[in-house]
């Protein structure tokens, strides 16, 4: 084309011309000019020319518009420049140029490099140049961008290869006579090497747990399987995305905020990109579908529809195949029934075809059934049997139930009659599409109904005798005999029902029964009804029915249907009815019978105990009159009326916990260190032979409660296991903490936390016999003298007065555990011990006290320990008196000292009263027993227990009047 604009030309002759410019360069026959033109004309063609060496020395305007790099940049650049690293590292370039020496042309289509590494496909060739003298000074590589295409034939290709192995999947899902697990590993092949991965698998999910248990998998390219259990969260955080039901798509693990701080794990099990398919049953998330690449890759649309498709079809194929399964169960499940019955149970199509028979048709024809199965009715009964059984046989496949009765004789001759019956069956279409059919042998059945005839005529005679008595029966009978209408509605009845209700038998025949029956029970009844016309039997069904004086009786009921009839005997149960409420009141007196007969109990042992320890103070105290006793002497009964006082408080505190009303004084304590303080003292109770095993929980918890009834309540149960061993053993103290309380005889129980302290031994154990009543007061099988039987009902009585309970276990001759549960609270710092606290206590300084106490020989006994201290007294009889005495300002006192219990306005009615008119007023209660106190506290207001000494009162008094503590 001499002198023609390259420009100028189209895009076909373009094309033309680079080939012949191909050809020329080929053959050495193109003049450098017209090669020039050519070589910068060619837009859509790159044309690169190097050296022998690979540099590049010529870069034409397509080769810039096609890769974006300027021929400034790549000039002296080697042509390896614009291939891939992967092509570059397997030496792609030197290999097209070894090539194109060798055969004049190295031709090629791959993926080579534009500017900014992105990525394009081309299809060109290099070619050898060579000089005048046919030297050899280069190479021209010419080529084209032809992704587009590419990509739409690899798609093409992709789509034509995933339409196959889905074709492929349904083929095997369908042949696959393997367990469930096996249709997984043929999903998992297909997916794995259509898609080029290198890991596959399905596992079972736990969604609470974040668990997935892989049983197998499929695996490519040197993967290892990673079939067990693996935790989600080890990998990521898309479990997340996958509870929600949502595919997880990761193209690379290490860019993914879901997986870049698990990328290494991900990378270890060939997982660098990964596809998550959730499979969701019943709205639970319970399976996955997994595909994993080792290196980055960007998943395709079409690819991801792909993996949705094979895990939507693996699914339906596991369901029906675990369908299949439950149905063949069941399939066996019914066989084994209907073998077991003697009678014929067969299901026929609409082509006389049998499609189940039992085995009974082994004895009836003489074949097994699967002989049966597949043959029709007239192969099977003959055609002239089933020309007998034709008229019936089309009646059910009109869809109505047929029963016939046939003369059908034995295989060996005998005879036999056979009750037949069939039962249409419905399609889903609600046409039939076959018969059930049931055939009993029923001669002994029918020959019993032909000597019954027989004795027609005489039953008939036997029938009208027995007709007059029964009519005589329905006469006399005190049973409410009835016969009534479906919808209730009296047919007939007999005189008894005139005797309970008053009404005749003409105002009652024709009446619905409902018209009687009391409103309260009209929807019970109307159930009752209801069940009848169902066909179900009644049997004492009870409910009220109007007098025709106005009261109401009740009336039970046994009742039975038969076609629109109920036919009914009915007894009047009201005296019944009266008599168990009469029981019911008997036995509520025996329980309070009961109670007193506990009381009375309670009151001999309190009285037998005070007794011995009056009688110790008693005597001490005839002695201590003496004038001549000696001092040693003096102060040994001295020191016997200070113990005797003690053990008479604690006795008294142990009824009081017992009853669950004794006044604690709760505070804050650790419990494991009580426990081991207990522990340390507990050698001396138990004795050398018992060994003492404490166990502590690895951190502190702490429990609200009276500290000197805690260490009794540990204390009296660990003397009970002590004597429980007789001395000898083993005695182990665990505390737990942060346990919940389970029910505990009936009681419910907490989620807590609560301190749970156990006290175990091995010693006899608790018989059964006994275990009700261990916490009963004076309870014990101990010997007479060795125990009083209030140590357990302290503990008990302490633990629900604290808030919690105890449990006991026993086994008789392996030990008994107590388990003690307390609430828990939050540590407090130690308060810090007054100095005054220690040493002897102070006395008065002339301060001025109202003592106020209704008791004459208390108050004043009181007012006398006042005055020895060096207080200045008045004393008030009552609480009204004492307000009184106090007036509007106080009158120069400085406290006030009131029991808590007195007749009229209480010591906390006075308190609080003084606490708003004399705010400053300091006031000391003073009690051994208080319901008030034990509900609601101090009230703000000091409290003195009940036996209290002299020292205790002075230290008290000392503490508010000094100002340490006036009022809170």
């Amino acid at each position: 084309m001499p002198g023609r604009d390259l420009a100028a030309l189209s895009r076909e002759e373009l094309e033309a011309e680079v080939r012949r410019l191909r050809e020329r360069v080929r053959s050495g026959s193109m003049d450098a000019a017209r090669q020039n033109a050519v070589f910068e004309s060619a837009l859509d063609f790159a044309i690169i020319v190097t050296d022998r060496d690979g540099t590049i020395t010529g870069w034409n305007s397509g080769s810039e518009h096609v890769m974006g790099w300027t021929a400034d940049e790549m000039r002296s650049q080697n042509a390896g420049r614009f291939f891939t690293p992967e092509d570059r590292a397997n030496g792609r370039v030197a290999y097209e140029m070894t090539t194109a020496l060798r055969d004049g042309r190295a031709q090629d289509e791959r993926w080579h490099l534009k500017k900014g590494e992105e990525r394009f496909w081309a299809s060109g060739e290099m070619m050898a140049l060579r000089d005048e003298d046919d030297a050899h000074i280069g190479f021209v590589k010419i080529m084209r961008d032809r992704t587009a295409e590419h990509l739409t034939g690899v798609a093409l290709r992709d789509g034509e290869v995933r339409r196959k192995a889905l074709l492929d999947l349904s083929d095997q899902l369908a042949e696959h006579d393997d367990d469930t697990a096996s249709l997984s590993d043929v999903a998992s092949r297909i997916l794995g090497q259509v898609l080029g991965v290198q890991l596959v698998g399905y596992g079972l999910v736990d969604p609470d747990a974040e668990t997935i248990t892989v049983e197998r998998d499929w695996t490519s390219g040197g993967a290892v399987s990673i079939a067990g259990t693996l935790q989600f969260r080890s990998f990521g955080s898309y479990i997340d995305d996958l509870k929600r039901g949502e595919m997880v798509v990761i193209d690379d693990a290490r860019n993914d905020p879901r997986t870049a701080a698990q990328a290494a794990a991900l990378e270890a099990v060939n997982a660098r990109a990964l596809v998550n398919t959730p499979v969701f049953e019943h709205g639970r998330f319970v399976a996955l579908l997994f595909v994993c690449s080792a290196t980055p890759r960007t998943w395709t649309e079409d690819e991801l529809g792909f993996i949705r498709e094979v895990a939507a079809r693996t699914r339906t194929a596991t369901a029906r195949r675990m369908a299949e399964s439950g149905l063949r169960t069941s399939e066996t499940q019914l066989r084994l029934v209907t073998d077991a019955l003697p009678f014929l149970v067969s299901f026929v199509d609409r082509t006389l075809t049998y499609q189940f028979a039992n085995a009974a048709y082994r004895d009836w024809f003489g074949k097994a059934p699967e002989e049966v199965v597949g043959r029709t009715i007239p192969e099977i009964a003959g055609a002239d049997g089933y020309a007998v059984r034709r008229a019936q046989i089309e009646r059910a496949l009109a869809g109505e139930p047929v029963q016939m009765d046939l003369d059908w004789p034995r295989r060996d001759g005998g005879r036999r009659i056979a009750d037949i019956r069939y039962l249409p069956r419905y399609d889903a279409s609600g046409a039939v599409d076959g018969f059930y059919v049931f055939v009993q042998d029923v001669t002994a059945l029918r020959d019993a109904s032909t000597v019954l005839t027989q004795r027609a005529d005489t039953l008939a005679q036997e029938v009208a005798k027995r007709t007059a008595e029964r009519d005589e029966v329905w006469r006399l009978a005190t049973d409410l005999l009835s016969v009534l209408h479906i919808d209730g509605r009296m047919v007939t009845c007999n005189p008894a029902w005139t005797t309970a209700l008053g009404w005749s038998e003409a105002e009652l025949v024709g009446r619905s029964v409902f018209d009687l029956i009391h409103p309260d029970d009209q929807e019970h009844s109307t159930v009752g009804l209801a069940g009848l016309a169902r066909g179900e039997t009644v049997t004492g069904f009870e409910n009220r029915y109007q007098h025709k004086d106005g009261s109401y009786r009740w009336l039970s009921w046994n009742a039975v249907p038969t076609g629109d009839r109920i036919f009914s005997t009915t007894r009047d149960v009201t005296a019944a009815k009266e008599q168990a409420l009469a029981l019911e009141a008997t036995a509520e007196a025996l329980r309070q019978s009961q109670k007193m007969e506990a009381v009375g109990q309670l009151t001999g042992g309190v009285a037998h105990d005070f007794n011995n320890l009056l009688t110790i103070i008693r005597s001490s105290v005839d002695f201590l009159r003496r004038p001549d006793l000696p001092e040693e002497r003096r102060k040994r009964y001295m020191d016997a009326v200070s113990d005797t006082v003690e053990r008479a408080a604690k006795l008294t505190g142990q009824l009081l916990a017992f009853a669950r009303r004794q006044a604690l004084t709760p505070e804050v304590l650790n419990v494991g260190d009580r426990l081991r303080a207990v522990a340390d003292m507990l050698d001396t109770v138990t004795g050398a032979r018992v060994r003492v095993i404490t166990q502590l929980a690895d951190h502190a918890c702490f429990i609200k409660a009276d500290l000197s009834q805690f260490e009794t309540a540990l204390v009296n149960m660990a003397v009970n296991a002590r004597d429980a061993m007789d001395g000898e053993g083993t005695l182990t103290l665990r505390l737990g903490c942060g346990a919940a309380m389970p029910v505990i005889r009936n009681h419910a129980g907490a989620d807590g936390p609560f301190a749970k302290i156990e006290l175990s031994d091995t010693g006899s154990g608790i018989a059964e016999a006994d275990m009700g009543r261990i916490f009963e007061p004076f309870f014990t099988t101990k010997e007479v003298g060795k125990g009083t039987g209030l140590g357990l009902s302290q503990v008990f009585g302490f633990a629900k007065q604290s808030g919690g309970d105890v449990e006991v276990q026993s086994v008789v001759g392996a030990g008994t555990t107590f388990t003690l549960y307390l609430p828990e609270v939050a540590e407090e710092a130690e308060p810090e011990t007054p100095d005054e606290e220690s040493g002897p206590a102070p006395g008065g300084t002339g301060q001025k006290v109202l003592v106020v106490e209704d008791n004459i020989e208390v108050g004043t006994f009181a007012t006398q320990i006042l005055e020895d201290l060096g207080y200045r007294t008045e004393w008030a009889a009552n609480a009204e008196s004492a307000l009184i005495r106090l007036g509007t300002d106080g009158d120069g006192f400085e406290v006030v000292f009131s029991d808590v219990v007195m007749p009229g306005m209480g010591g906390i009615a006075l308190a609080e009263e003084l606490r708003r008119r004399l705010p400053r007023l300091p006031v000391v209660l003073a009690s051994g027993y208080s319901h008030v106190l034990v509900e609601n506290g101090e009230h703000g207001f000091e409290l003195l227990h009940k036996p209290y000494s002299a020292d205790q009162l002075s230290r008290v008094l000392r503490r508010i009047t000094t100002g340490k503590r006036r009022y809170r």
